[in-house]
C-alpha cells in the first residue's frame, strides 16, 4: 500500500513536471514566433487646400504588399481614414503597392521590418490623375504659344 502511494505520488510529480516543460516550450516558441513577425502601418492621403484639413485620408485604395523575395504577399483596403495595418508578417524588405485606381497616379514605396525594428509606417501621398492631365493641358498649352510666337517670327 505504501509503494502504490510513493508510485501515485511519482506519477503525479513527473506528469506536473512534463506539463510546466511543455508550457515552458510553447511560451519560448511563441516569442521566437513573435521575433520573426512584424507589421506595416500604411496612411494613404492627398493633399487638401480647405483649411485645418492638409493632409485627408482616402478611403477604398488598394495596398499590396510583397518581400523583395516574392515568397509573401498581402493585399489590403484603406479604412474610412485612409489607414490600413498589415500584422504578424515576416520581418524581410517590402515593397508597397499602391494602386490608385481611376482617379490616382498608382506608387509604390520601401518598408524594412528587421528584428532591431520591426515595425514600420508608410505615409504615400496619392496624386491625382485630373491634376497630372491639367498640368499636361497647361504644358501643351505654353508649347503650343511657343509655336505660334516662333511660327510668326516673334520669338528667336
Amino acid at each position: 500500500m505504501k509503494n502504490k502511494k510513493i508510485l501515485t505520488f511519482f506519477i503525479a510529480g513527473m506528469f506536473l513536471l512534463l506539463s510546466f516543460t511543455a508550457a515552458s516550450a510553447i511560451k519560448i516558441n511563441s516569442c521566437e514566433k513573435m521575433q520573426d513577425e512584424g507589421s506595416i502601418y500604411v496612411f494613404v492621403y492627398e493633399e487638401n487646400d480647405e483649411p485645418g484639413h492638409s493632409m485627408e485620408g482616402v478611403e477604398g485604395i488598394e495596398v499590396e504588399i510583397e518581400n523583395l523575395d516574392e515568397t509573401f504577399s498581402m493585399t489590403l483596403i484603406t479604412n474610412d481614414r485612409g489607414i490600413c495595418f498589415f500584422e504578424d508578417i515576416p520581418l524581410g524588405a517590402y515593397t508597397v503597392y499602391i494602386n490608385g485606381g481611376s482617379l490616382y497616379k498608382n506608387c509604390t514605396s520601401k518598408a524594412l521590418l528587421d528584428k532591431e525594428n520591426p515595425h514600420a509606417e508608410v505615409r504615400i501621398l496619392l496624386e491625382s490623375k485630373a491634376r497630372i492631365f491639367n498640368r499636361i493641358n497647361m504644358i501643351l498649352s505654353i508649347l503650343s504659344c511657343f509655336k505660334i510666337l516662333i511660327k510668326n517670327h516673334l520669338l528667336f
